[in-house]
């Protein structure tokens, strides 16, 4: 199954990443590849996250350590729509 990042999720990874950085950069490079892994296990089990109907039945949310994923389940196809924080304000 294809994962695609939406521009919106590549501009959150960026946020994150820079946000860590300013502490360590290797912390900011852990962190973004446990998100990158987090990902890499919906390949296998897109439906690990849980469905939110109050957006559409295609769309899930994945808790993964501090962060949580917004992603769309297609056919062929995994959309990650938006990467954040569990304690960032959105």
């Amino acid at each position: 199954m294809k994962t695609t990042w939406s521009e919106l999720a590549l501009s959150d990874l960026l946020r994150i990443h820079d946000f860590y950085d300013r502490v360590s950069s290797q912390l900011a490079d852990q962190e973004v590849s446990f998100i990158i892994a987090s990902v890499a296990l919906l390949k296998t089990f897109p439906e690990a996250g849980r469905r939110l109907p109050e957006f559409d039945q295609r769309i899930f949310r994945l808790i993964s350590g501090a962060f949580e994923l917004r992603y769309e389940v297609l056919k062929d196809e995994i959309i990650i729509q938006r990467v954040w924080h569990s304690k960032e304000d959105r």
